[in-house]
C-alpha cells in the first residue's frame, strides 16, 4: 500500500476522544449514617480533562507514527550487495496468512545491486 493509505487507515482518530464528554453530568453520591445525601459533580472536570488529554496525545502519536513510518518505510527500496535492511511495510489484509514478499533483481543493475523490495498483495 502506499504510504498516505497506510497511515489513514493506522492513525488515531482523535475526534473520537469527544465521547468521553458523554459523561459530563456524572456525579459522585455520598451518604452518611444519618441519611444526608450529597453529590458532587465530577463529571464538569474529569471528563473535558480526559477528552483534552487524550486528543492531544493521539495527535502527538500521529505525528510520530507518520515520521517513523516514512522514515523506515522499505517498500521499493534498493539493496546493494551484503546489505540488509531493516524497516516497515504496510498491509491491507483481513486474515493473517503468511508474510511474502517479493525480491526481484533489476534488469541492468545486477552487478550493482543484490536485490530490489517490491511488496505486491
Amino acid at each position: 500500500m502506499e504510504n498516505d493509505r497506510v497511515f489513514k487507515s493506522l492513525k488515531q482518530s482523535p475526534a473520537s476522544y469527544l465521547f468521553y464528554l458523554l459523561l459530563t453530568p456524572l456525579n459522585f453520591y455520598t451518604s452518611s449514617s444519618d441519611a444526608d445525601t450529597s453529590s458532587t459533580p465530577i463529571g464538569l472536570v474529569i471528563e473535558p480533562s480526559l477528552a483534552c488529554g487524550n486528543m492531544i496525545a493521539a495527535v502527538s502519536a500521529n505525528k510520530k507514527f507518520k515520521t517513523e513510518f516514512l522514515e523506515h518505510n522499505i517498500n521499493e527500496t534498493l539493496i546493494e550487495k551484503s546489505e540488509t535492511k531493516y524497516g516497515l511495510v504496510g498491509i491491507k489484509s483481513d486474515s493473517f496468512d503468511a508474510l511474502k514478499i517479493k525480491v526481484e533483481l533489476k534488469q541492468g543493475l545486477r552487478d550493482k545491486v543484490y536485490g530490489f523490495v517490491n511488496c505486491v498483495f
